[in-house]
Parts: C-alpha cells; sequence; structure tokens
C-alpha cells in the first residue's frame, strides 16, 4: 500500500497517527516502534510491530515496514499468529533483503 506524504510532514508523525489509529480499532494492542527500522541504507524508514488480540482471543502480530519515497510513504505488512511470528520473520527478513525501492512510476 502506498499514500501520500506531504514535504512537512516527517515519518514519525506519520507513525503517531498509525499507532493511535491502531490504540483505538485493537483490542489490547502493543506497539513497538524502530527508526531507522531494517533498512539504514534508506533515509527514511520505520519498523512498527503490533500485537493484538483477534476476535477469537488469539494473540496476532502484525509486522509493518514503513519505506518513504517522496512524495510517497509505502507500507509493506506481514501479518501472523504470534506463535507463527519467529518463523515467517525469519522469510520476511529474506524477503525485504532482496527488495528494490523507487519511487519512479
Amino acid at each position: 500500500m502506498e499514500e501520500e506524504l506531504p514535504a512537512e510532514r516527517t515519518i514519525e508523525a506519520y507513525l503517531d497517527t498509525q499507532t493511535t489509529l491502531l490504540k483505538h480499532y485493537l483490542s489490547e494492542p502493543s506497539v513497538e516502534v524502530s527508526l531507522p527500522g531494517d533498512f539504514p541504507n534508506l533515509q527514511e524508514e520505520a519498523t512498527l510491530v503490533v500485537r493484538h488480540k483477534g476476535q477469537d482471543g488469539t494473540l496476532v502480530v502484525q509486522h509493518q515496514l514503513y519505506i518513504v519515497a517522496r512524495p510517497f510513504i509505502g507500507i509493506l505488512t506481514l501479518t501472523a499468529l504470534n506463535s507463527e511470528y519467529p518463523t515467517l520473520l525469519d522469510e520476511l527478513d529474506f524477503v525485504f533483503k532482496h527488495f528494490l525501492f523507487s519511487n519512479a512510476h
């Protein structure tokens, strides 16, 4: 997914808004933010890890990667059961290391 990110808006401000929305809509969320995230070679990027209970009470993890290529911010989200997250995170790291990010449209 991608959205426009106005030039004056920082990634930190964007994540503050996202975190507020998540806390409003999810059951008992735990939110961890990493700035910078998984890609130290990018100027603006972050990782957000959200743990919350699903409708059936199962613990769910959303791993969200935010990459800024002005004027856009791209968001990649992996959603998994908490019990499956460590294994999927290893696979996700492999995928992330092979991404090429560009603001060309």
